[in-house]
C-alpha cells in the first residue's frame, strides 16, 4: 500500500493538547482518517507526523496546518 507522509511542527508556544484538538477536530470535519497520527520530539521541538492514503488528502491537510 502506499501512502503520503506529511509532517508539521508544532508552532512555538502553542499548547499540545491546543494543536492535536486543532488537528484531529480537522480531519473529522473533514472526514478523513489517516493511516497514521504519531508525535516525536527532536532538537526543534515536537513535530507530528501523520500518513495518508491518499495524495489529496495529504494536499488538503498539509495546506491546513
Amino acid at each position: 500500500m502506499n501512502s503520503i507522509t506529511v509532517n508539521i511542527h508544532r508552532p512555538p508556544g502553542t499548547q499540545l493538547g491546543t494543536i492535536m484538538n486543532e488537528i484531529r477536530t480537522w480531519l473529522d470535519t473533514q472526514k478523513i482518517q489517516p493511516i497514521e497520527f504519531k508525535q516525536a520530539v527532536g532538537q526543534d521541538g515536537i513535530r507530528f507526523e501523520l500518513r495518508f492514503r491518499e495524495q489529496a488528502e495529504a494536499d488538503r491537510f498539509q495546506e491546513a496546518f
